[in-house]
């Protein structure tokens, strides 16, 4: 069960639990009783699941690389179903940021991405962005290239790359 990725504290269908992504599978660990709610098989090349998951509403939004892309998951109950998969985002250990319903993150092959959410539609894309960071803070993403070290603000908007 062991993973990368930091654990996230989250109510999923009123229910407090603590979301794991694990080296091939994300979970939800019940906060109270420390048992296993619910569970979604994600294998990835060398058992690399790295960003923290993302969880919004009833669903947790997961991302690994080595070509395997990011998917949306839906959890009821007990049970959790991939809504969508894509290899639209596919970030090594960079966690996405999610903003009014979408979410920015780094990917390979080197580009920063926005997509929707809930649809999994990439809204648009901007190269130059190798493996680095990110974080959002008043309506802008600080972007770094993991490649030379530079540094961007970029503002959290669906219409277009904005330095």
């Amino acid at each position: 069960m062991t993973g990368y990725a930091t654990p996230v504290i989250a109510s999923i269908n009123g229910t407090k639990q603590y979301v794991i992504f694990a080296g091939q599978a994300v979970l939800g660990i019940s906060a109270s009783k420390g048992k296993t709610i619910w569970r979604s098989t994600w294998k990835t090349k060398y058992d690399v699941n790295a960003a923290t998951p993302i969880v919004f509403d009833n669903f947790v939004f997961i991302t690994s690389n080595y070509g395997r892309g990011c998917a949306l998951i839906k959890v009821k109950g007990t049970k959790a179903s991939i809504v969508w998969e894509k290899k639209d985002i596919q970030s090594h250990f960079s966690t996405p940021v999610l903003f009014e319903d979408h979410i920015y993150c780094t990917s390979d092959p080197g580009q920063l991405v926005c997509m929707e959410a809930k649809t999994g539609k990439v809204v648009w894309k901007h190269k130059g962005f190798q493996k680095g960071g990110l974080i959002g803070i008043d309506g802008c993403l600080i972007v770094q290239d993991g490649g030379n070290g530079s540094v961007a603000l970029v503002e959290l908007t669906t219409t277009g790359y904005n330095e």
